[in-house]
């Protein structure tokens, strides 16, 4: 006996179906990365940095989804000769100039310590005056230590600029790092508990822990 054979449906009914490739649904947009480059100098990181910037490595670098500069990764912080450094900078696709910094936190009492890799770049092509911090997600959690000396909103206020500079400053004459005190949460008491905190500059190439 032959097989049965199902009914063919005349090609006017058939059902009208589009197909996408999946990859065109769901793949994500594509990265925006740039080369090394540095242009002139913007007078708000000559303002910070100094006679640092000259001695400071340029990179390339990855833009996050939102054109944040948040994708910084530990290998980068090397210079020309592959030896580790602090901080790099460079000047994104649409213009943007950065600096990179490794910043580690040490709580003055228990000695722990917290290690991350935060930007500074200005948030707008537009908007010269505007700059902010962020946090790349090659680093630890997010730091409420850092928010709570820097702001939360990681805008860039007097306050915030302030205490980078100084922060830079006390990198450049060879001190380990500055003695900052911190509002932070304390779960044990459920307060709001003011606590001392070393931070420095150091070289997240060397941090196994982040890398």
């Amino acid at each position: 006996m032959s097989p049965r054979v199902a009914p063919q449906i005349p090609s006017a009914l058939s059902p009208q179906i589009t197909v996408h490739p999946i990859d065109e649904i769901h793949a994500p947009p594509e990265p925006v990365v740039s080369l090394p480059r540095w242009d002139q100098t913007p007078v708000y990181l000559d303002n910070i940095f100094g006679k640092t910037l000259g001695q400071i490595p340029i990179i390339g670098v990855l833009n996050g989804a939102t054109d944040y500069l948040d994708m910084v990764r530990p290998k980068d912080f090397v210079d020309a000769n592959g030896q580790p450094v602090c901080m790099a900078k460079g000047t994104d696709p649409y213009g943007r100039h950065f600096v990179s910094m490794g910043i580690k936190i040490t709580q003055s009492n228990t000695k722990q310590t917290e290690h991350h890799i935060y930007t500074l770049f200005r948030r707008y092509t537009d908007r010269s005056s505007q700059w902010v911090m962020c946090k790349s997600h090659y680093s630890q959690s997010p730091s409420h230590v850092l928010n709570s000396l820097f702001g939360y909103s990681m805008t860039m206020t007097d306050v915030a600029l302030g205490r980078l500079k100084e922060l830079v400053t006390s990198y450049n004459h060879g001190n380990i790092g500055i003695l900052l005190t911190a509002e932070v949460f304390d779960h044990t008491t459920h307060k709001y508990v003011n606590r001392e905190y070393l931070v420095s500059l150091y070289p997240p190439y060397t941090d196994t822990e982040i890398e």
